[in-house]
């Protein structure tokens, strides 16, 4: 006989919860990630991606906060735009 499993309904985040989220994360994490990007050992492709990435999340986490919390969504002529020049959303 199988065992059956229930799964709790997982709930939607909005956009603003999610990036609170990675960003408590990353404050726990940041001691040991700098620790890492460090390590001679580490190949230098992959440790100047770590320090890119750290960057980046530097630069969310110093962001203002009502960064992600608008409700209007982006109208699609902007998505058509910033996906033709490469950037993203």
């Amino acid at each position: 006989m199988s065992k059956k499993v229930e799964v709790g309904a997982i709930q939607a985040q909005s956009f603003a919860s999610a990036v609170d989220l990675v960003l408590k994360i990353y404050k726990a994490l940041m001691p040991f990630l700098t620790a890492l990007a460090a390590v001679p050992l580490i190949p230098p492709t992959w440790r100047a991606a770590l320090i890119a990435f750290l960057q980046a999340l530097d630069l969310a986490a110093t962001a203002p906060s009502s960064i992600g919390r608008s409700r209007q969504p982006l109208p699609n002529a902007l998505l058509g735009e910033a996906r033709a020049s490469g950037s993203h959303p």
